[in-house]
């Protein structure tokens, strides 16, 4: 059963992957050159080689130097940003999970703090995370406590905090709340 899961899942992704490159190549067929525009707006992309090249095109420069008379190939310059990204994702994911479980625990335990807190946290994710990213970016490149400079890739992982930390306090609060008296008080 687990392997048969496990080949579902492949051969859709697979599938998944296959319609995203047919389709581009279709659009690249298909769509107009200089792209569509409405009463002057750009509505479609570009559809020409430079703004669209075709995927085999862009799989094969893969393999390239990054720039001119350089070792350093284009992959290991795409992976080390996407292992930089994962950097800082775990980093927010972590962030928001000590905040979580610590502001759910909290709540938990104190009835007082989950009456005063809960409504503005939700409260918090109302807030656009468009309007959040620039303050936090401006605010934080300014601050400096002690020895502390903010390092300018913490405001990324600051905004996935932000993401994380209120699925993880409900999800742990409903968790804690949910538990028999029995478990709670061994607890």
């Amino acid at each position: 059963m687990l392997m048969r899961r496990i080949a579902y899942r492949s051969s859709m992704f697979v599938m998944a992957i296959a319609s995203v490159v047919a389709l581009w190549e279709i659009y690249k067929i298909v769509g107009p050159q200089d792209g569509g525009k409405l009463f002057g707006v750009s509505i479609l992309p570009r559809a020409n080689n430079t703004a669209m090249p075709h995927v085999w095109d862009m799989l094969s420069r893969y393999n390239r130097p990054e720039v001119r008379g350089s070792d350093t190939k284009i992959w290991s310059v795409v992976l080390s940003g996407t292992l930089f990204s994962l950097r800082l994702s775990l980093v927010g994911f972590f962030m928001g999970t000590t905040i979580g479980v610590g502001l759910a625990v909290l709540m938990s335990r104190y009835k007082v703090v989950q009456r005063g807190l809960l409504p503005y946290l939700v409260m918090s994710q109302t807030v656009p995370l468009i309007a959040l990213a620039p303050l936090v970016v401006s605010w934080g490149g300014k601050l400096e406590i002690g020895s502390f400079v903010w390092p300018r890739w913490l405001s990324a992982s600051i905004l996935g905090t932000f993401l994380a930390f209120f699925p993880i306090a409900v999800g742990t609060l409903r968790g804690l709340a949910s538990a028999p008296a029995a478990a709670v008080e061994l607890m």
